[in-house]
């Protein structure tokens, strides 16, 4: 019986030491597999004593592969913000491409037509630096949309990549629970492995973290907690358009289950990882770059279009639009909920647009007659400080002011909003193409201004008439007859200096009503005063507008009898006092910084412009740095990782030659024992 207790032993030894020999050579075999985790080869005790056999463990820590997982969540967070983000700081950070220095060229041009204001050379330069220039931010806000369009085709890529990995896992997870060690050729280590590259695959797409299960089945919760992969089933993530801007592409999340219809909408802030990287560069850099050259765009459109219909051209005639903008209207996006059929287009304030910003717009029917007005964010949600503008469309009017955000709103009927409806616009998101030339002619171009001022050569006094600045051309004009409309200013005469200091004078006008003003104490703003002055004493306003198309002043002491004259500004070839205006919005705050900071424009175009450099610029260098130190930590994991799971040759090697003895010890003791066997045998023979 001896003999065969040590025949089973034997044989029990051998098949021990085989399969710890088989599962060195898998090693061995797997030593450039990088998804293969180390197996070891532990013996196992009978619990009557002596050997039971070998089962194979896998090397693994379920701590280190779950860092290792969450270092490459960060890496590719960072790697997916900066794929889009470094083109385009380069392109940026290009002069030949920059915006700033077709802006500089053009008012460069301006400038030189200053210098020589009859020249058509001169003046054909600034139409031709004006188209530079509407091109070149045509073709930037092109490049943006064109990036926008990538980032939204790299979530729909990430979306159908992320629902095949948690197909698969979902899978392994149905295999690993009911599969079994009894049925030939099932590897349960091998579906582990498998299992943790599917995940480690989904890792560098989305953030989640995986909670294991005793049947061996793992679930995948996002960083919200939503779940994608359950012990016995998952869900499926799915890309829509936004609403109500259907322009974005947003992610939802829904259930496989054709009984179970549950979605969740995943903000993007919850996604992590490349999806969410994507996501964050094109919400809070690409989409605000967009904004602000738009907002740019339009302001620059709108300043040179008031300023060049401040002047007069070469023909005599009244400034026109150097830039066409009937093409940027565009239309308020209507919310899912809303109930109501009105269509509301929301464009530019022309001439007063100087409290524009780069945000987008909230409107919601708040009553009968009555919206508000509210900066809001990507989604359609108010920005906190923001002004809200309360209107009125009382009467239905075709067209209403908001001249807190530089916008109009137009409709062909307000009414047929119902209460609570919500509209999104995008007054400058996608405007920057939208916008061309006007004039073609050099003798367009409104270098001079539409009045002199004159002092009559005879005056006795020291004082001399100054023109103030035009505001515009409404009535005080005759654009017909290329002169002043009859009721302008055309003269000043100083009828009395007064022993207390103040003056009496006379404003002539061309229909011949003069108006006179006594005691004044300075002689700063004429007309103004005689419309104050007639305010006082019930009497209606002599000039019409507010502010005034322009106004006079006299400076200096004047003497009884002196006058001077106002008159149209015929054949002033050489008058470039409107081009000099012209240079002047280049050194001027022009831009609204944002809508919750500040109700004035306080930036010039070159800082708005250095704006979004900067911010680019500055968000590429922070997650460079970001990346690095998470590539890093992903390094450092990754070592650990390998250590711990990696084959190691030199180890194998020795644990090859440990169970090569062993076994060649176990067949010894079967052979000692069949001779045993057969002596007894023979004994008994």
């Amino acid at each position: 019986m001896a003999s065969f207790d040590l025949l089973t032993k034997g044989q029990t030894a051998v098949l021990a030491h085989q399969r710890a020999l088989a599962i060195t050579g898998q090693n061995i075999n797997n030593i450039n597999n990088p998804d293969y985790v180390r197996e070891r080869a532990e013996y196992v005790s009978n619990p009557f004593g002596g050997l039971r056999g070998v089962e194979s463990r896998r090397m693994i820590d379920e701590y280190i592969v779950g860092q290792l997982n969450r270092s490459h969540m960060d890496v590719a967070f960072q790697n997916g913000k900066l794929d889009q983000a470094e083109p385009l700081d380069s392109l940026l950070g290009n002069t030949e491409s920059s915006i700033n220095s077709a802006v500089t060229s053009f008012f460069n041009s301006v400038q030189d037509a200053n210098n020589d204001p009859s020249s058509l050379t001169n003046r054909q330069v600034v139409i031709s630096e004006a188209e530079g220039l509407m091109t070149r931010m045509s073709d930037f806000s092109r490049y943006l949309n064109d990036q926008e369009n990538i980032v939204n085709e790299r979530v729909r890529d990430s979306v159908q990549q992320i629902n095949t990995l948690s197909k698969n896992i979902a899978e392994l997870n149905n295999e690993l629970k009911f599969g079994s060690s009894n049925v030939k050729g099932f590897d349960a280590n091998s579906l582990r492995n498998q299992r943790d590259q599917q995940l480690e695959e989904l890792s560098k797409l989305v953030s989640f973290d995986v909670v294991k299960s005793d049947s061996d089945a793992v679930q995948v919760n996002l960083k919200n907690g939503v779940p994608l992969v359950l012990k016995d089933g998952r869900y499926n993530m799915i890309t829509a358009n936004s609403q109500p801007d259907t322009g974005r592409v947003e992610i939802q999340i829904e259930s496989t289950n054709s009984s179970d219809p549950t979605k969740f909408y995943l903000k993007p802030d919850q996604l992590g990882s490349a999806l969410g990287g994507y996501m964050d560069y094109r919400d809070n850099q690409l989409l605000p770059a967009q904004r602000r050259i738009g907002q740019m765009a339009l302001r620059i459109a709108d300043t040179m279009n008031s300023q060049n219909q401040k002047g007069m051209d070469l023909d005599n005639q009244l400034g026109q639009k150097l830039f066409d903008l009937s093409s940027t209207p565009v239309r308020a996006l209507d919310f899912e909920e809303n109930t109501g059929n009105a269509n509301i287009n929301v464009g530019l304030l022309e001439g007063n647009s100087a409290k524009l910003t780069s945000d987008n717009l909230l409107i919601t029917k708040t009553g009968a007659d009555t919206f508000t007005v509210q900066a809001a964010d990507n989604q359609g949600r108010a920005i906190k400080n923001a002004p809200e503008v309360t209107i009125s469309t009382a009467g239905n009017p075709s067209a209403i002011a908001v001249e807190e955000y530089g916008i109009e709103l137009t409709s062909a009927n307000f009414s047929a909003a119902s209460d609570g409806d919500k509209f999104l616009a995008k007054p400058v998101e996608d405007i920057a193409g939208d916008i061309a030339v006007a004039i073609s002619r050099p003798e367009d171009l409104a270098l001079a201004k539409p009045v002199r001022v004159s002092d009559d050569l005879e005056n006795q006094g020291s004082a001399n008439i100054e023109l103030e600045s035009i505001n515009g051309t409404s009535n005080f004009f005759d654009a017909a007859g290329k002169t002043l409309a009859d009721g302008a200013p055309t003269g000043v005469a100083v009828d009395a200096v007064n022993s207390d200091g103040t003056f009496d004078v006379t404003l002539s006008r061309k229909n011949g009503s003069d108006i006179t003003l006594t005691g004044l104490s300075d002689l700063k703003n004429l007309a103004q005063q005689a419309n104050d002055q007639a305010a006082a004493n019930g009497n209606p306003a002599p000039f019409a507008g507010s502010p005034l198309d322009y106004d006079i002043s006299i400076n200096g002491q004047p003497a009884a009898g002196d006058s001077y004259s106002i008159e149209y500004n015929t054949d002033g070839f050489d008058d470039n006092r409107n081009g000099e205006a012209f240079t002047e919005l280049q050194q001027n705050a022009q831009l609204r910084r944002s809508s919750a900071d500040s109700d004035d424009a306080n930036m010039t175009f070159a800082e708005g412009y250095s704006r979004v450099v900067s911010d680019i610029g500055s968000y590429v260098q922070q997650t460079r740095t970001r990346r690095d130190a998470a590539q890093a930590i992903e390094a450092q994991t990754q070592a650990m990782y390998e250590a711990k799971s990696g084959v190691n040759l030199e180890e194998e090697a020795a644990n090859l030659i440990q169970f090569e003895r062993a076994y060649n010890a176990a067949a010894r003791i079967i052979t000692v024992a069949q001779r045993t066997f057969d002596s007894l045998l023979n004994a008994v023979g």
